[in-house]
């Protein structure tokens, strides 16, 4: 049996003040769309959880988790952890806008060839983010260097 395919926003669709870019892909917990605000015209990342039949992975626990996880994000500031802007419901489904950060994604970088000085201060920026975590008792599941 195939899963069922996550639900699919129309680029210049409306979710609250942000405009939907482009399509979106899916990740662990909802599905993430480049959009837009659409009054300041800034760049953001719009993630969402669908629910039951509009994504594989949905279960009622899903949006106390996407919830949960939103308030824990909302009381991470630090320079190495992409901030939350926003947090609100489209069509009864919980969404949060996140800061866009430019970078490679760790994936991308496995084959690439740095320089020790340079591997030593990106692995110093994600433990300075992740011990920030820490200290406020969250416990990260997804870590990304900016490089």
């Amino acid at each position: 049996m195939s899963k069922p395919k996550t639900r699919e926003i129309e680029p210049g669709t409306l979710i609250g003040p942000y405009r939907v870019l482009g399509s979106g892909r899916g990740e662990d917990l909802g599905t993430v769309y480049a959009a837009e605000h659409s009054v300041l015209g800034r760049p953001v990342e719009l993630k969402i959880a669908w629910r039951e039949g509009e994504s594989p992975h949905y279960s009622p626990e899903l949006t106390e988790l996407f919830r949960d996880g939103s308030r824990l994000l909302a009381r991470l500031r630090h320079p190495n952890i992409s901030g939350l802007y926003d947090a609100g419901e489209y069509e009864g489904c919980p969404y949060i806008v996140r800061e866009i950060v430019e970078g490679k994604s760790l994936g991308d970088l496995v084959d690439s060839q740095f320089e020790t000085v340079v591997l030593l201060r990106m692995m110093r920026s994600v433990a300075d983010a992740l011990q920030h975590a820490h200290d406020l008792n969250v416990i990260h599941r997804n870590l990304k260097p900016n490089v």
